[in-house]
């Protein structure tokens, strides 16, 4: 499939015609090409599409326009809802402005060794266009676009010419170019390249001619005299001679970049170069420019850095003195290796231990430091590694023009530059290994500290990297970073309540130590009950910048997801329980138990969950709320409700076949009739569809009862309110006796509790009654008889009405 925007907006399919897409159609796909892989929020689109005063049902007008979309596209996976708006995700280079960018990349790159091919390379992308960028249509942010590409067609356009001109085909550039300067009469690059074009064909009365009409019209427009371009040209020119073709295509020189800039001949963001006349070499030779000063391109560090301790002293460890021999140590040796990957889930703050330990190593690294955004996961594409090494030659010296055109000779340069050199390199937030590996020096002289969301297990394997890992925040480390703050300083208590909120998610911690900066003593305990408020939890950790944001910074996470893997994360966050064992997680998510775990691993290897050693999963609030979200976005309600049935009968049926195990003969008889009050209600499965559960070992039994009580007691709480209202009243019965002889109070307590509110709404008297004497059965355990009275006194009520004064044989065991 290829998008075109450089003209009317079109579809295009291999096996069918292009489809072209106009008004709001067309304005949608424009929008989401020009955000360049990033998420375009829900808000924008609607402005742009209806104005400041859309109609009542513009959200559902739009869903309908993004419906529609998709089913251009070839489907939803291809245009993704994301945190609040829609991403486009397609393959590099399936963008007419992608290919017009590459191509115009590739030819600044060739053009010193190969004119002739970088004529042919510029004609092909200037080809691409067929009309005005995105076919004249207007939006936000759509305007700004246009302008840069038309600002890089006509670079294009000037190169094209400045080929030709090395080429020796000077009638075509007369032929041509005064049409351009009719459209841009104060372009001095232009008119350059026309008298140039003249002055070769012998024609110095036409060359001057130019040079005159220039400087009367920037006389006359801007009130500037002409550039020392033109006045080189003119003394040439005056002089009986005419500039060599290949002055055009010489390099002007320009300073190394700073860092995380692109780099002359280099494009950013994949965009284009800027100057008209920076090209490669295919020689593979470097030219130097003289005594370069150690590059410095670490970022700032970061502010208030707290904890880490172990992780730094690790670090100082693994990179912070070469080792003995260093310069012998065989590549991807981990003994002699100085590679190391820290990886974690978004948000853990990998980039700024990285920043931290960088700053108080520089000195170690008397050649300098480099460093590398490499975009793997955020709102831009991924960096090509043959950009960044491009950045980093001329970094350490080398001309553009002496940038070798292929990554391999860039990768190979790289290395012999920092062979005899003692270099940090950070390459931040990485895609993968592959994107990381061109980028690696030869030696271990140098150091490389490389921050992921991905597995780095590769560079382990076979580039001997060490991998760490950056987890979620200590409860000291969460107090410390929100007791650093200025103004009004919060007790310890309320931090660490703060803290628990913020899942100890160090970007989390970050914002609200920002937000308590602004509140008083008095006003700090309100900003905890929203914080601990699920339905508001992550608005109020939405720091205003897209990149620091937490929704937006798990959406880059799941940006990478299998469409299986990515339901599975979403109907996680529908679960009430943080916690979860493998087959429970494929219950939920009703798959068997190989697809369950292919899935636990993909979101494993994102962070988007914890997979343990004893069989289960677990997720930090922040991410359960986040995948609740989307679910609530992207799943249906009926899929929701199924979903949790699910996970309600296979706990049911496994916590009856825990107990059988583990109770007494008699008790075992009991628990092996206990089914659901409604088998096949509410989406759950009659018991003989169930698969059978046993456990030979009543240890096994036992151990998962108490592992799972507390989820058991979870589940019970939710279904009381939404349904299935059948669990809290069987679990209850199940778990009786179970919980009473092992004085399991208040897990008992809770399950009594859930069990009569269910019981209570769907008119369930006697399993009303039942709980009712659980819970005065609690209260007796605990010798608080005024408080037992009240529950006995309902008990016996309840079962008078229903006809049945007889107490129960599951009442309490002497």
């Amino acid at each position: 499939m290829q998008l075109d925007i450089l003209g009317p907006i079109r579809v295009c399919h291999e096996d069918r015609s292009p489809v072209v897409l106009t008004g709001l159609q067309g304005l949608l796909l424009a929008m989401l090409v020009a955000a360049r892989g990033r998420p375009v929020p829900t808000d924008r689109l609607l402005d742009a599409m209806w104005g400041d005063d859309p109609c009542p049902r513009a959200a559902h007008r739009l869903q309908t326009h993004v419906h529609r979309l998709r089913r251009t596209l070839g489907g939803p996976d291809v245009l993704q809802a994301v945190g609040g708006g829609y991403v486009l995700q397609v393959p590099p280079g399936a963008t007419d402005v992608e290919r017009f960018e590459n191509l115009i990349d590739e030819a600044a790159v060739t053009a010193d060794a190969d004119p002739r091919r970088a004529q042919e390379l510029l004609g092909q992308a200037c080809g691409l266009w067929r009309g005005r960028p995105f076919d004249g249509q207007t939006g936000a942010g759509l305007s700004i676009e246009a302008q840069r590409l038309d600002g890089l067609r006509l670079t294009a356009r000037e190169r094209l010419n400045a080929a030709r001109l090395a080429c020796r085909e000077p009638e075509a550039v007369i032929e041509e170019v005064p049409s351009f300067i009719a459209e841009h009469p104060l372009r001095e690059r232009l008119y350059e390249l026309l008298m140039a074009a003249h002055a070769l064909q012998g024609r110095p009365t036409e060359a001057l001619e130019v040079h005159r009409q220039a400087r009367h019209r920037l006389a006359e427009e801007l009130g500037l005299d002409v550039g020392p371009g033109l006045r080189r040209l003119q003394e040439q020119v005056l002089r009986g001679g005419a500039p060599a073709p290949e002055t055009f295509l010489t390099p002007r020189r320009s300073p190394a970049p700073a860092a995380g800039a692109p780099a002359a001949g280099v494009s950013a963001a994949g965009g284009s170069v800027t100057d008209v006349s920076v090209t490669g070499s295919a020689s593979g030779r470097a030219a130097t420019s003289g005594a370069v000063p150690p590059p410095a391109q670490l970022p700032a560090p970061p502010r208030g850095f707290h904890g880490r301790e172990e992780l730094l002293a690790r670090l100082d460890e693994l990179l912070g003195a070469a080792p003995a021999g260093a310069s012998e140590a065989a590549p991807g040796d981990a003994a002699g290796s100085r590679i190391v990957a820290l990886t974690g889930g978004g948000g853990t703050g990998k980039t700024a231990l990285a920043l931290h330990w960088a700053h108080g190593a520089v000195t170690d690294f008397p050649d300098g430091c480099l460093y590398a955004d490499l975009r793997g996961f955020g709102p831009e594409a991924p960096l090509d590694p043959s950009r960044m090494l491009a950045w980093f030659l001329i970094a350490l010296g080398v001309d553009a023009a002496g940038v070798p055109a292929s990554r391999a000779e860039r990768s190979s340069l790289l290395r012999s530059l920092t062979s005899s050199r003692r270099m940090l390199i950070v390459l931040d937030n990485a895609r993968d290994a592959d994107q990381v590996r061109p980028l690696l020096p030869g030696s271990p002289r140098s150091a490389v500290l490389v921050t992921s969301r991905a597995d780095l297990r590769p560079l382990v394997l076979h580039d001997g990297a060490h991998q760490l890992t950056v987890p979620l925040m200590s409860p000291a480390e969460s107090r410390a970073l929100l007791g650093g703050t200025r103004g009004p300083r919060p007790s310890e208590e309320l931090r660490d309540s703060l803290a628990e909120a913020c899942s100890h998610l160090p970007l989390a911690l970050r914002i609200m130590a920002e937000r308590l900066r602004l509140e008083t003593v008095e006003t700090a305990p309100a900003l905890l009950r929203d914080l601990q408020d699920e339905r508001l939890r992550l608005d109020l950790l939405d720091s205003g910048d897209e990149a620091t944001s937490v929704r937006t910074v798990f959406s880059w996470s799941c940006q990478r997801l299998s469409t299986s893997s990515a339901r599975l994360f979403r109907l996680l966050g529908t679960a009430p329980a943080r916690w979860l064992d493998v087959p429970a997680v494929a219950a939920l998510a009703g798959l068997g138990p190989a697809e369950a775990r292919r899935g636990i691993e993909e979101l494993d290897r994102a962070w988007l969950l914890e997979s343990l050693e004893t069989d289960h999963v677990r997720q930090h609030d922040l991410l359960r709320d986040y995948a609740a979200e989307l679910a609530e976005e992207q799943e249906s309600p009926e899929e929701i409700r199924a979903a949790f049935d699910r996970l309600c009968s296979h706990l049911l049926t496994v916590t009856a076949a825990a107990v059988r195990s583990v109770t007494r003969p008699q008790a075992s008889e009991s628990a092996e009739a206990v089914e659901p009050a409604e088998p096949g209600a509410s989406g759950a499965p009659a018991a003989s569809s169930r698969p059978a559960e046993r456990f030979d070992d009543p240890q096994a039994a036992e151990d998962w009862l108490a592992r799972t009580i507390d989820t058991l007691a979870l589940v019970a709480d939710r279904a009381a309110d939404t349904g299935p209202r059948w669990f809290p009243t069987e679990l209850a019965r199940l778990l009786d006796r179970h919980l009473d002889d092992r004085r399991q109070l208040d897990c008992a307590h809770r399950l009594h509790r859930a069990s009569a509110t269910a019981a209570r709404r769907i008119g369930e008297l006697e399993a009303e009654a039942h709980a009712e004497l659980g819970l005065a059965v609690v209260a007796l355990r605990r010798s608080r008889r005024s408080e037992a009275e009240p529950h006995l006194e309902r008990a016996m009520a309840l079962l008078e009405e229903v006809h049945d004064p007889v107490w129960p044989e599951t009442g309490p065991s002497s």
